[in-house]
């Protein structure tokens, strides 16, 4: 096995090095990173290991984005390195297309192009001789597994022989934990897609998720001593060692407010809030010693999952006087601190940031009235959408991640009870059958599903089920195990299941397990003349739990 000391000491001599000139940087766990060497150990051993599937757990403001960047930093000459950004409302299938992805970049373009295949011969080429007036044409036929499409696992099986031998890729699979299932899923479903890959290709996964048993896991702890007082006595060279071990233990810490106590004005006044009180104090302390204009930007944007300087100068009043090169500017100083973290950098070369989650709850506690940001939020990206849908340009990732952004906006206007033309206006839009691409459109689905009708305007509830009708697809999408009973409720109500349609009975199929006395209820006021319908109903019925199938 490599030495850890001798593969960590070029990240280390970087991090410390004094001769260097290096970029300043005011984030305690930028400039002052705290080495973590037992579990930089672990990392080591586990890509030096046979397994090709490990995950990296801690809850939020440990320090695991700032592991991840010392993964990529660390590992990038002997990896092809990938990082992958997993927000809310992506599904297991979103992760496994994101894999797809990457590892068909890494197959050769001849090999994706498939075989050549003679379709015609044309004038003296026909008469035996290639070298005249006549010509041949061909057509290339492409593996399936290099057509992108929804079956990624069975495709990544297919395609993985052909990786590049010695080729050796590493993709890091950050918050994990915002993958909408349920986590036995999420690990079977990481554990399939890295056994079908072999050993060409490692997935590491980052986030809270725990992942008990079969995946290997290093769990990231908070700071131990030693390493809280290296921190702040790095940052606050006049502090005595003392009371730096006196807010370690306040902290319990935790390296996110000790990366704020390091930036307050006087760290060791935290020593007197009561323990209750004191991890809100740090926050509302770091706050008032930003800027002006800092303060009022965070406290402004902090509705927004995702900051860039285009979103946030729309979203903002003209009276707040922040125009993209000053929001450029501010995300950029904010990103050297630890509150605000780069997350990615779109296909336009923007860099997206986001505020660290901790600050993030704290600034939303301050925040009385968002609504007006969640409007504006919500038509800046609807516009993008709109755009793309007229152009018939819907770039799949620029669309599908902006669908995802609109999506939390979307549902704090439905749960404000705000807006609800302008929401019902763009449901029948992008789901309509000339909106949305189906997986694109599913990311919205996946959000509606989640919320009873109770609680959806109901002019947003009669748009929804007007347009699935007109998009079998994604009626059958919609209709399944997970959406909220209510739903079907409202079909029911308007006699859709007495002469149920194909995506409704496939509903039914799938909620036999979950809804049988809905089941129960339509076969009873059953009223079609269609045989197949009422034969394919009376099979179901024998799958009906027993106390429901008489």
């Amino acid at each position: 096995m490599r030495s850890f000391i001798t593969r960590a000491g070029r990240k280390l001599k970087d991090l410390f090095g004094g001769d260097q000139e290096v970029e300043t940087d005011s984030s305690p766990l930028a400039v002052s990173y705290v080495p973590r060497e037992g579990v930089q150990e672990q990392i080591v051993q586990r890509l030096d290991g046979e397994k090709n599937l490990f995950h990296i757990a801690g809850e939020p403001g440990v320090g695991k984005t700032f592991l991840l960047d010392w993964v990529e930093d660390e590992f990038g000459d002997e990896y092809a390195v990938e990082r992958v950004e997993l927000g809310s409302h992506h599904s297991i299938q979103t992760v496994a297309q994101k894999i797809y992805r990457t590892i068909l970049g890494d197959i050769p373009e001849s090999v994706k192009e498939g075989d050549r295949e003679i379709t015609g011969i044309s004038g003296s080429a026909s008469a035996g001789g290639f070298g005249g007036g006549g010509g041949v044409s061909w057509t290339r036929n492409p593996p399936e597994w290099a057509e992108d499409r929804f079956q990624y696992i069975e495709a990544l099986d297919q395609m993985a022989d052909y990786i590049p031998d010695g080729h050796k890729r590493l993709i890091c699979l950050d918050d994990v934990h915002n993958v909408d299932d349920d986590e036995k899923k999420i690990k079977d479903a990481l554990s399939e897609i890295a056994e079908v890959l072999g050993p060409e290709v490692t997935l590491l996964s980052v986030g809270r998720l725990q992942f008990k048993g079969q995946v290997p896991v290093i769990r990231l702890s908070t700071f131990s001593e030693a390493q809280s007082v290296e921190l702040l006595m790095n940052e606050v060279p006049e502090m005595e060692t003392a009371t730096a071990r006196e807010l370690h233990d306040r902290v319990s810490g935790h390296p996110y407010y000790l990366g704020l106590l390091a930036d307050i004005e006087d760290p060791a006044a935290a020593i007197e809030v009561p323990e209750g009180d004191i991890r809100d104090y740090i926050e509302e302390e770091y706050l008032e010693a930003l800027g002006g204009d800092e303060e009022r930007f965070l406290q402004a944007t902090s509705p927004l999952t995702e900051l860039d300087e285009y979103v946030c100068s729309a979203v903002l009043a003209d009276e707040d006087g922040f125009d993209q090169v000053g929001v450029r500017r501010l995300l950029r100083d904010l990103n050297k601190r630890v509150i605000v973290q780069d997350k990615r950098t779109g296909p336009d070369g923007t860099t997206r940031y986001a505020i660290h989650d901790k600050f993030r709850e704290f600034l939303l506690r301050q925040e009385s009235n968002p609504g007006e940001i969640h409007v504006a939020a919500f038509e800046f990206y609807t516009d993008q959408l709109r755009g793309q849908i007229a152009s018939d340009e819907t770039d799949f990732e620029q669309g599908t991640q902006s669908t995802t952004l609109c999506t939390h906006h979307l549902s704090a206007l439905i749960e404000l009870q705000e807006q609800q033309q302008s929401v019902a206006g763009f449901l029948e839009r992008a789901l309509g059958e000339d909106g949305l691409p189906f997986y694109t459109a599913t990311v919205l689905l996946d959000e509606l599903k989640a919320w009873p009708t109770d609680d959806v305007p109901e002019t947003v509830v009669s748009t929804v089920l007007s347009t699935l009708e007109d998009r079998e697809p994604l009626a059958r999408y919609f209709f399944d195990e997970k959406v909220d009973r209510s739903w079907a409720e409202q079909l029911y109500d308007q006699e859709v299941f007495a002469d149920p349609d194909i995506p409704h009975m496939q509903y039914l199929s799938s909620i036999i397990d979950v809804h049988p006395d809905f089941v129960v209820k339509v076969i009873t006021n059953l009223d079609s003349e269609d045989p197949n319908t009422r034969r394919w109903l009376i099979s179901i019925a024998g799958d009906l739990p027993a106390d429901c199938s008489g």
